[in-house]
């Protein structure tokens, strides 16, 4: 990709690895996992392949959502990274980069991140709950000085499944900042005020 990107006249271009998931599932790779088989170490960090090459990256993105338990929810897959703790995905990346698979200090970007809130009846916590939530996450990532960025995902909730019985009603996300009617909820008021 590095050299396509060269190749179409853009060899400055950032390029960010990951966009990963907080959590892995029988579908979908746990993060620490892709990073050592995206960067070709084993489970002890070292190269599985001579023909691997140091990769100069940007960044490394990821979607460090947690689950109605809270920010600091710690999932028990040592693989899986939330941002109750979002540490693991640091401590992995400096140990790729001792490996020699990236360059030292790779910046996070939690490029999607949000609070599932109420009117979900399965995922969903107070609306209260949900600014506090979002903000206590804000302040564990903002702690991190590898995060370079935390971007809210949703700003307006999806809209919900009309004519299905109310637990099958909110299939999208609810983690927007206003309603999907477009009332503001009190997270707006909390994402709006700095640190």
């Amino acid at each position: 990709a590095q050299r396509g990107l060269a190749d179409a006249g853009l060899p400055a271009a950032r390029v960010l690895i990951g966009e990963t998931s907080p959590r892995g599932t029988g579908k979908v790779v746990a993060p620490l996992t892709f990073v050592r088989g995206a960067l070709c170490l084993d489970s002890k960090y070292h190269k599985t392949s001579k023909s691997c090459k140091k990769l100069a990256v940007a960044g490394y993105a990821h979607h460090a959502y947690t689950t109605g338990q809270g920010p600091t929810f710690k999932p028990k897959q040592p693989n899986d990274v939330t941002i109750g703790v979002l540490g693991r995905l640091t401590t992995v990346l400096d140990r790729a980069a001792k490996a020699g698979a990236i360059t030292s200090h790779v910046p996070i970007y939690l490029t999607e991140f949000g609070i599932e809130s109420t009117p979900d009846p399965v995922r969903g916590v107070s609306l209260q709950r949900q600014s506090e939530y979002r903000a206590t996450s804000e302040r564990i990532a903002y702690d991190n000085p590898r995060v370079v960025a935390f971007s809210q995902y949703l700003l307006r909730d999806d809209l919900p499944k009309a004519g299905v019985p109310v637990i099958a009603r909110y299939p999208g996300f609810e983690t927007g900042l206003f309603t999907a009617a477009g009332k503001h909820k009190p997270s707006f008021d909390g994402f709006r005020l700095p640190l």
